[in-house]
């Protein structure tokens, strides 16, 4: 690493987070089916967050993580323009199933 290469004189992540940030993490709640339904509808039926009503359906229906969906670039997207319709057609019929 660049510490042990002299590249850099201090290591600047020398410590643990946790001696800085005490009890920070909280206990995540899986939502239920129901739960997930409900959001839904909320966000189809608003005016205001109805425009992100796609963007909830991909990541229920994927479990993927709200950083991995931010970080999808069209680079990515026109790469894998059929794989990606699949997914988001069926998480919208799964989605709307439910």
């Amino acid at each position: 690493m660049a510490y042990e290469d002299d590249v850099i004189l201090k290591k600047p992540f020398d410590f643990k987070i946790s001696d800085f940030i005490v009890g920070s993490t909280k206990k995540k709640k899986v939502l239920s089916k129901q739960e997930q339904k409900w959001w839904l509808e909320f966000l189809k039926k608003d005016l205001y967050y109805s425009k992100y009503y796609d963007d909830y359906v991909i990541l229920l229906g994927t479990g993927m993580r709200v950083s991995e969906f931010c970080g999808l670039t069209k680079k990515i997207w026109t790469l894998k323009t059929e794989q990606y319709a699949w997914i988001i057609k069926s998480c919208i019929k799964r989605m709307e199933a439910k």
